[in-house]
């Protein structure tokens, strides 16, 4: 019986009990803790190769849904991991690219320069900003750099002797800088300043300087600057040697016919002057012909006669109208007045060409002579003329004679308005230095009806400056 009914319950099927005291009542097996670093990797191996399986193979029922999904993102995937392993190698090799470039350069701006030594009187060096008593130093010891030319070299140095100065100078001009020649020459202006202003009292050791023709062209035209400033007797001399000598550099020979319009003249150079001013280069035949006055004879002032006539370049005429009205010549008055008769007033603008040579025609003319202020006055009282010939030609009229210049400036005085304020201050200027003091009722009566007050302002300050030079004093 016990047997019958042990086996008729061993083919009966026992459901589970998963009521809750049933739960409680089972006893709870601990699970063996993993170790943390090793729970994601098995985990994530797995699942990856079980949605590769599902999705590739389609073992899975869900495999023909997911399938082109999966074949997206695996493939995105492997995308992004080609563009990162590419972008990293990119990198890594631009890295090994720079680095022997940045040691190159490192080694370079770590390399010494030897540099260049300034000689002294001795031929030994000296230091360039410091004199030797403040290196502590032998002359032989100093160093100096050839880049130091590009900072130390561009200021004058009053520690230093003045030759000292002129051999940094030197060594500065004999530096060739990055920058060209007009770099160069705003570099040293300071240093080139000084050397000038502390020039005089030493011509001996400028001439000695200059005795060597292979030094630097700007050294040279430099030197040439300090001799004229020192006034010495040689000065003027060797300034015409250098400005005549066609085997001089051509820069030089011009600083030198430039320099020529500031000395004073000691001995006049006719035969030197007909080679400036038939030059073939026009700035040395402009520069002879404005020291021309002092040193023309008769066959130099027909030369200068046929350049103010002739002349194509506007400021070579110029320098021909200033030599003929500066010169002695008896005729100037009739040249002058031929060159005005064959300028008709061609424009109002005061700043052609034209009207620049004839406002310096008018500018020497020779308001004593009847013929000189007439015609100043016909240019004065003319509309048509440009208002800068006009201005030039009223204050001329102020040096003729004062019966007839007084009533005529008095009377443009009163006739020009308001917006004609560059005549009206001429005509102002002009009755001013004509009348002195006795000018002021009638310029005061007219600057009173002006409306604009910095107009009325402005011409103000100009007839008390003009009143502040003039010591005359005329009936009105």
């Amino acid at each position: 019986m016990r047997d019958c009914l042990r086996r008729s319950l061993g083919r009966v099927r026992v459901p589970a009990d998963r009521s809750e005291e049933s739960q409680r009542k089972r006893p709870c097996i601990p699970k063996p803790e993993a170790a943390p670093q090793n729970v994601l990797a098995p985990i994530d191996a797995m699942w990856y190769r079980s949605l590769a399986i599902m999705l590739l193979r389609g073992k899975s029922d869900h495999a023909p849904r997911w399938r082109g999904a999966g074949h997206a993102i695996l493939w995105g995937f492997t995308c992004l991991v080609l563009v990162t392993l590419t972008v990293l190698l990119g990198i890594q090799v631009a890295d090994l690219s720079r680095k022997p470039a940045d040691e190159k350069r490192r080694a370079c701006s770590t390399s010494v320069v030897k540099p260049l030594p300034i000689p002294d009187a001795h031929g030994s060096a000296r230091a360039a900003s410091r004199p030797a008593a403040e290196t502590g130093a032998p002359d032989d010891k100093l160093p100096t750099s050839a880049a130091a030319s590009d900072d130390e070299t561009a200021a004058y140095d009053p520690a230093l002797a003045y030759r000292q100065n002129l051999l940094r100078f030197k060594a500065a001009t004999e530096h060739r800088s990055t920058g060209g020649h007009r770099a160069r020459v705003d570099r040293l202006r300071d240093l080139v300043t000084g050397l000038v202003q502390n020039a005089p009292g030493r011509a001996d050791l400028i001439l000695n300087a200059l005795a060597n023709p292979q030094a630097d062209p700007y050294y040279r035209t430099v030197l040439l600057t300090c001799l004229a400033e020192t006034r010495c007797a040689e000065a003027e001399e060797r300034v015409w040697a250098a400005a005549v000598d066609e085997r001089e550099d051509l820069g030089v020979r011009r600083r030198a016919a430039a320099l020529l319009t500031h000395l004073e003249t000691t001995t006049p150079r006719p035969h030197r002057l007909l080679k400036l001013i038939t030059s073939d280069d026009p700035d040395i035949r402009v520069f002879g012909l404005l020291a021309a006055p002092d040193h023309m004879n008769e066959e130099g002032y027909r030369v200068v006669k046929r350049r103010v006539l002739n002349a194509t370049d506007i400021n070579e005429s110029i320098a021909a109208t200033v030599a003929v009205g500066k010169s002695l010549f008896p005729d100037k008055g009739t040249v002058l007045l031929h060159i005005l008769k064959s300028m008709p007033a061609e424009s109002k603008e005061s700043y052609t060409d034209s009207a620049i040579l004839k406002r310096t025609v008018v500018s020497h003319l020779d308001a004593g002579s009847t013929d000189g202020y007439y015609a100043a006055r016909k240019i004065a009282a003319d509309p048509s003329e440009a208002a800068g010939v006009r201005g030039r030609a009223i204050l001329k009229c102020a040096e003729g004679p004062p019966e007839d210049a007084l009533p005529f400036i008095r009377e443009l005085v009163t006739e020009f308005g308001d917006e004609d304020v560059f005549l009206l201050q001429s005509a102002i200027q002009a009755l001013a230095r004509l009348a002195g003091a006795a000018a002021q009722p009638v310029i005061r009566s007219r600057l009173a009806k002006i409306d604009n007050g910095e107009i009325r302002k402005h011409l103000e300050n100009v007839l008390e400056h003009t009143l502040s030079k003039q010591g005359k004093e005329k009936p009105l």
